[in-house]
């Protein structure tokens, strides 16, 4: 079983072998932590990011990390929040496919130690309750296929509300019960 933690922090900073960075569909700088990671990786990521062509939600690309502490970064393109389309149901799926491909896309490099943030919450604005849900559950049916995954969220409010999700639907409920 992997090593799972839930953190308030900084996640260019941690020591993993792949971190997940939600994605424009051009794989260019966006605003908040795609523009932090690009910020600190300089001129290389533009540059293979610019070789990554454009995609649409849910795709992943993997480029290096230059200059921060993980070997890999792992582009998913998030979905918009949508919330009138019947709870948002395409977004949704679309964001669980980030983290479904995200997963897969690092177990076909060997990556054996992940961070993933609170993907689609920033910019997109999925609501922190509903990302956890689908962030956790889907990280949780992988969790074996890692030596160690960190959930690593920009704010005390954020940890807080993903540590609740996992507590209360992930760790002793939802998925225990369908195992």
């Amino acid at each position: 079983m992997a090593n799972l933690k839930i953190i308030c922090g900084d996640i260019t900073t941690l020591h993993v072998d792949g971190l997940v960075l939600p994605a424009h569909k051009h794989y260019s700088r966006s605003r908040g932590l795609s523009a932090q990671v690009f910020d600190i990786a300089g001129p290389k990521l533009i540059t293979a990011c610019s070789l990554l062509g454009k995609s649409h939600t849910s795709d992943t690309r993997l480029t290096a990390a230059p200059n921060l502490f993980a070997q890999y970064i792992i582009h998913t393109v998030t979905p918009l929040w949508s919330s009138g389309d019947f709870g948002g149901t395409s977004s949704l799926e679309l964001l669980e496919l980030c983290y479904k491909n995200s997963i897969q896309l690092a177990l076909e490099q060997g990556i054996k130690s992940i961070a993933f943030p609170a993907l689609g919450t920033g910019n997109n604005k999925t609501p922190h309750s509903i990302a956890a849900h689908i962030g956790l559950t889907t990280i949780f049916e992988h969790k074996d296929l890692f030596e160690k995954i960190i959930i690593c969220l920009h704010s005390e409010f954020a940890r807080s509300t993903w540590q609740d999700c996992y507590d209360t639907h992930i760790k002793n409920h939802d998925i225990a019960q369908a195992s």
